[in-house]
């Protein structure tokens, strides 16, 4: 059962016997060809039922554990699609286990029901029957019997609450998201305007957003962030988290930079501001035997001039962030590569290095870019080969084949 507004319940609907049979049959099956053939089956809630074969071919490599659990329902795609992942689900479960948790965006609740197994309670809230409907179906397969699903305005829902929680998080909405650079107010609900009143509910805050979000600006605007943690999948920034602490005034900020993947160890880099401003970099007036390009959250979170110092390297310029030494840097936390060959990029030496024409791009701080060059020179993509361009801090432009070590 579902806590409603209005404090009464509802049963969670039931899904018609024909309607899972058709589910169960057609999962394997393009959902635009079934589309085609809903009037040969009057008796299916066909909108429900394409919508839980949508779900399941997304949950393979969004969620893979939800495969082991054919009664688990899925939202609509939108829903679906701004889901936290499973690798990231987990990582947010561990910042808040053991804690009496209240999540007051609930949307497709991914994050519950990793944050049920580490923490002591958990209070879904989710304004959207739909989507809380869904939930509490959901909660029952999974048999998370610790976490309750209200459905409610998040802030109202606070306000009707006697108890305090140890930690409340959230993951507002963008409301125009076709903003490449938004703010905290651009969101719903707007966090600046309810955080006196969030903290009268509880001494910490855990905030999703976007990595979109302009990181220093929202520090500043929230001014008690305790840590910053940027949170990326297989290279690819997926969100940033902002730890909040009434604790936390006049405390310096702490970054962490987790890049997650599905089969290996985590790549884990954390820093201060403040040794990122004092940290001491020398630049390379040419190329060594290996190039480093940092992973994509370490690129967002700012780190630097620290990614040099910390791992002995040198940087190509201020601009341009590779690295490069004569000694391999196993550890390093992004792509390592071993150079190949140094040329001058013309239609020669392309011709001479790449005969097959074939090679990835990577291009910083270089007068063209990547798209340009592939069409100049008629590149297509390669599995390990590179082609690498960027620019040394005296000024020289530097073009480079490499290899991708793994």
């Amino acid at each position: 059962m579902i806590t409603l507004k209005n404090e009464k319940y509802v049963k969670v609907k039931e899904i018609s016997p024909n309607t899972l049979l058709f589910i169960d049959r057609h999962t394997q099956e393009d959902v635009k060809t079934l589309a085609l053939q809903r009037k040969k089956y009057p008796d299916v809630d066909f909108d429900f039922a394409l919508q839980q074969i949508d779900g399941k071919r997304k949950a393979k490599d969004k969620f893979p554990f939800l495969v082991d659990y054919s009664g688990f329902w899925y939202p609509k795609m939108l829903s679906v699609e701004q889901a936290s992942s499973e690798l990231t689900a987990k990582y947010k479960a561990e910042l808040l286990s053991g804690e009496k948790v209240a999540d007051i965006t609930g949307g497709m609740g991914i994050d519950d029901f990793f944050i049920s197994q580490m923490a002591d309670s958990v209070s879904y809230v989710e304004q959207n029957h739909d989507l809380a409907e869904l939930t509490e179906h959901n909660r029952q397969v999974l048999q998370r019997t610790n976490m309750k699903v209200f459905c409610d305005d998040g802030i109202r829902f606070l306000e009707n609450q006697n108890t305090t929680f140890d930690y409340i998080y959230l993951d507002p909405a963008r409301r125009n998201h076709q903003q490449k650079v938004f703010f905290l107010q651009d969101c719903e609900p707007n966090i600046l305007e309810h955080l006196d009143f969030l903290f009268s509910k509880t001494s910490k805050i855990l905030l999703k957003a976007s990595p979109m979000l302009d990181i220093s600006k929202a520090v500043l605007d929230l001014k008690i962030v305790k840590e910053v943690h940027v949170v990326g999948v297989k290279n690819e920034c997926k969100e940033l988290l902002f730890c909040l602490s009434k604790e936390n005034s006049g405390k310096e900020l702490f970054f962490k930079c987790v890049n997650l993947f599905p089969d290996k160890r985590p790549e884990v880099f954390s820093f201060m501001p403040s040794e990122e401003t004092t940290a001491q970099v020398s630049f390379s007036d040419c190329v060594k035997k290996y190039v480093y390009e940092p992973n994509v959250c370490l690129l967002k979170a700012g780190a630097f001039k620290i990614l040099a110092q910390r791992f002995s390297l040198q940087k190509f310029s201020v601009s341009s962030h590779f690295y490069t030494s004569d000694e391999l840097i196993a550890d390093f936390p992004g792509r390592i590569f071993q150079v190949q060959a140094e040329f001058s990029l013309n239609k020669e030496s392309v011709k001479t290095f790449f005969p097959e024409k074939r090679a990835n791009i990577i291009v910083r701080n270089f007068p063209m870019t990547a798209n340009e060059v592939a069409k100049k020179f008629a590149l297509e993509s390669h599995e390990k080969i590179y082609l690498l361009l960027g620019s040394l801090q005296n000024g020289k432009k530097v073009a480079l084949k490499v290899e991708r070590l793994q």
